[in-house]
């Protein structure tokens, strides 16, 4: 009988939390639409990603995209090994509202629904979201209201085989969005602003921000969390990092970032 858990951030636990920080790793999506049209013509792809294609098809837009069918491939290819887990801890898996962010947790995480006594926190956080530009960004960083995501992520499991625990983890990150406001990805613009990159020198104010947030989710699990799993964007990555240049499905422990 299997009885992995897998809860939202804040539920009751008689576990004590550890005396240590959990470790920290940032993981890029796997391989997006937006990613795909950029590899395959960059003149195309920057002619279109500032402008709102959200009716176009999910294999084709670049608004809030979806993964490849590669993508996801490549994602259950490499999905966490349960056996690597202790039953005595929690796992905290933090995830980016955009939907590209939400289907490679799905996918990544799927095996820990086989694994005996393992419990797994998810919480869906808006301050992991790639920041490159403000106060409006290219449309592949633009939101969408949660109903709409999760009608998208539902039929996209299914058409790539997803296994029945990716599925479990999509039905834990809807959950986790019941606080998020309607348009969290927007920001109200003063007349006569302006784009202006923000990716560098934002960078401390955006660290600073996502700490604090995943402080908050471990002391709400309320037990005993082993390490914690941010699933987000490149520009997260060099925010906490200070590299440039994350492949997809990139893997980096953020050493101290907790202490």
């Amino acid at each position: 009988m299997m009885n992995t858990e897998v809860a939202q951030v804040g539920g009751d636990s008689s576990s004590t939390p550890p005396s240590h920080p959990p470790v920290v790793y940032a993981v890029r999506h796997a391989q997006s639409v937006a990613n795909s049209v950029k590899e395959a013509d960059r003149v195309e792809y920057y002619k279109r990603c500032w402008l709102d294609d959200s009716t176009l098809p999910a294999d084709r837009r670049l608004r809030d995209c979806v993964l490849t069918p590669e993508g996801a491939a490549a994602t259950l290819s490499v999905a966490l090994d349960p056996k690597e887990e202790s039953s005595e801890s929690s796992i905290l898996i933090v995830v980016s509202p955009l939907t590209r962010a939400l289907l490679t947790a799905c996918l990544l995480f799927h095996r820990l629904q086989t694994a005996e006594g393992v419990r797994v926190l998810t919480v869906v956080e808006p301050a992991a979201v790639e920041r490159l530009n403000a106060p409006h960004d290219i449309v592949e960083n633009v939101g969408r209201q949660v109903a709409s995501v999760f009608e998208e992520i539902y039929p996209f499991l299914l058409d790539v085989e997803a296994p029945p625990g990716a599925v479990a983890l999509a039905r834990a990150l809807e959950a986790s969005c019941q606080d998020l406001a309607q348009q969290w990805w927007f920001s109200a613009a003063e007349p006569g602003q302006l784009p202006q990159r923000v990716l560098e020198s934002g960078v401390e104010e955006r660290r600073e921000r996502l700490r604090e947030c995943i402080k908050r989710h471990v002391r709400d699990a309320g037990c005993a969390v082993s390490r914690v799993f941010v699933v987000c964007h490149w520009g997260v990555l060099f925010t906490l990092t200070g590299v440039k240049g994350a492949a997809n499905l990139e893997s980096v422990e953020v050493k101290g970032f907790l202490d």
